[in-house]
């Protein structure tokens, strides 16, 4: 998976916003930290609920996507209830 680091809205232009509006972003990580994203993570999670493309964001939530999407691509994927999983 071909992942790029892109620039937050107050970081400057292009910035992840405009690449949401281009297209360009299939998936979004954003995981904020202190005040300044705030604003921020509420325009980008609008514009990405726009244009229907997923966010994720926590790190944990990121690593599981990840691993999904891994397993997507190697066919191992395969599906079972959270009681079968607590069974295990």
């Amino acid at each position: 998976m071909k992942a790029t680091l892109v620039l937050k809205v107050h970081e400057g232009r292009p910035h992840v916003v405009d690449r949401l509006i281009d297209g360009e972003i299939d998936l979004v990580i954003n995981t904020p930290l202190g005040r300044d994203p705030h604003a921020d993570d509420t325009v980008i999670r609008s514009t990405a609920l726009k244009f229907s493309v997923p966010v994720i964001t926590t790190l944990s939530g990121a690593l599981a996507a990840a691993e999904g999407i891994a397993a997507l691509q190697e066919d191992r994927l395969e599906v079972r209830s959270l009681q079968e999983l607590h069974r295990k």
